[in-house]
């Protein structure tokens, strides 16, 4: 796979246990083409996180519709949640942000939960 990350726009994720959220950040969908759905896909042996576009799917997402500069794509998955935290031994008190890159030829924003940075919030 080749990477593609433009200084302009590198993906990036939060997640946060202790509020149950997982923020996309616009980065992400930006190098997606602004999909109209996702997929999650989470590799618990490499401890690998990624975003796929794809289309309306099982198991797929819909993005909703940016609506003015404050939009956030937040989403709740207190399982999926639970399992990130069991398998990377974070702190249940802190937001963990990773910054990703980005494969053009599979539409895919992968982040290696090891270089995850910690966020006191």
């Amino acid at each position: 796979m080749e990477e593609k990350n433009s200084s302009e726009y590198v993906p990036g994720i939060s997640f946060s246990l202790k509020w149950g959220k997982i923020h996309i950040y616009r980065s992400s969908l930006y190098c997606m083409e602004n999909p109209k759905f996702i997929r999650m896909l989470f590799d618990p042996d490499n401890k690998h996180f990624a975003l796929q576009a794809c289309g309306r799917i099982k198991g797929s997402i819909r993005v909703p519709e940016r609506i003015g500069e404050d939009w956030e794509f937040r989403l709740n998955s207190i399982g999926l949640l639970r399992m990130i935290w069991d398998v990377c031994d974070w702190n249940d008190e802190y937001t963990y942000q990773v910054r990703g890159k980005y494969y053009t030829e599979n539409k895919l924003a992968e982040f290696d939960l090891m270089n995850a940075a910690r966020i006191d919030i």
